[in-house]
């Protein structure tokens, strides 16, 4: 039995420290026959990149820009509620509050953002202040992330 586990803990090795999308020391590439070392990407990328590595290996996609260019909207829109539906759960949502509520971008950082749309049995929890409050935008996070205006 401790043999097995020694195995196993040996065997993870590569994966915990090499791992493709969130390498802790850093990248394998076999290129050429060569086997090439590569920074983690925390390293040498912002905080807020690091939220789509995932995105950029799996799925094919770089939304990052999209994703800043629908905060920094929402911004000078002065838009302070906001309904976020991501009914078909492709997209992430956090980035978005994180962009949103950065204290260098923004002097007034009191938005308040609901989840709308929600098919889950989650959806019998919302209060009538979240039913009731009137929006001023809305994020649709389908198959592809569109902001809309309101007002």
């Amino acid at each position: 039995m401790p043999i097995l586990a020694l195995c196993l803990s040996l065997y993870s090795v590569p994966y915990l420290l090499f791992n493709k999308s969130r390498p802790l020391l850093g990248n394998i590439k076999f290129e050429s026959g060569n086997i090439n070392f590569y920074k983690p990407f925390f390293l040498y990328e912002e905080r807020d990149q690091l939220y789509f590595i995932a995105d950029r290996f799996y799925n094919n996609r770089d939304v990052f820009d999209h994703y800043s260019k629908i905060a920094k909207k929402i911004k000078s829109s002065n838009c302070y509620i906001i309904g976020f539906d991501n009914s078909d759960n492709v997209h992430l949502e956090y980035p978005l509050w994180s962009f949103l509520k950065k204290k260098k971008d923004s002097n007034n950082l009191n938005f308040k953002i609901f989840n709308i749309n929600v098919k889950n049995k989650s959806a019998s929890i919302i209060n009538e202040e979240q039913k009731n409050e009137k929006k001023c935008a809305i994020v649709d996070l389908g198959k592809d992330i569109e902001f809309i205006q309101s007002k």
